[in-house]
């Protein structure tokens, strides 16, 4: 319990922090939400407007229909355990429970943003400023979130895996196991490399900056998940 009031601190001072951040920005109008125009959104150095649109709206229908399709399953006979001190707390894996990963937070945020750019050449926008700018927060916020997720994986969960298993005296052997086998699966794959690649192939191809003064609403998304996480935890007793 102490653990969770500590984390839940942590997070509200950094919380705190950000929107005072993004406060100051509105004040001082170094934000400059409002100097993103359709152009810089729409348009590549390499490729029509059209076409970019139609890549972008591939991506984004690959990846909401493929969680589509995974929450549609619904939960596998697999689950996800935690075995600590006070028990074996256990979670179903599949189906709505997917939401409860960092992973899944990211995969579709980034299929939202593909999906609703992809189909912004054909429609006019017009004065919609305000989805103008949710799209270039979003694409600043999902950018750092697909590195981190993609670097973490691969460089630390994965080699920790792979260390329990061999070792085969971890408590949590059969959920190391299953999370090994989802990791190699085409969804898992898709959702720890393909999210990387997509977003690196539209980094190369817009002309959309990447604001410092942004910085608080990756840290706020970061923190979102932090709290659910946590409340999550205190419910289910599984990270």
């Amino acid at each position: 319990m102490l653990r969770f009031y500590v984390v839940q601190s942590i997070v509200l001072g950094i919380v705190v922090h950000e929107l005072l951040a993004i406060s100051r920005g509105v004040r001082k109008k170094t934000l400059r939400l409002s100097q993103i125009s359709q152009d810089e959104l729409l348009d590549s150095p390499f490729l029509t407007r059209t076409s970019l649109g139609l890549l972008r709206l591939a991506i984004g229908i690959f990846e909401l229909g493929l969680i589509a399709h995974r929450c549609l399953m619904g939960p596998a006979d697999n689950k996800f355990c935690n075995v600590v001190d006070e028990g074996k707390h256990c979670v179903p894996y599949g189906g709505i429970w997917l939401f409860a990963t960092f992973t899944i937070w990211s995969w579709v945020g980034q299929g939202i943003y593909f999906f609703i750019i992809g189909l912004a050449p054909f429609v006019n926008l017009g004065r919609r400023s305000w989805l103008q700018q949710t799209l270039w927060v979003l694409y600043e916020i999902m950018f750092p979130m697909a590195i981190l997720v993609t670097v973490v994986v691969w460089l630390v969960l994965v080699p920790y895996l792979n260390k329990a298993v061999e070792d085969g005296r971890s408590r949590n052997i059969e959920t190391h196991q299953l999370m090994q086998r989802v990791l190699y699966s085409f969804s898992g794959l898709s959702f720890h490399c393909l999210n990387l690649v997509f977003m690196l192939l539209e980094f190369s191809l817009n002309k959309i900056s990447i604001e410092r003064a942004h910085r608080p609403f990756i840290l706020l998304f970061g923190c979102a998940y932090v709290e659910f996480a946590t409340v999550f935890h205190s419910l289910f007793g599984v990270w």
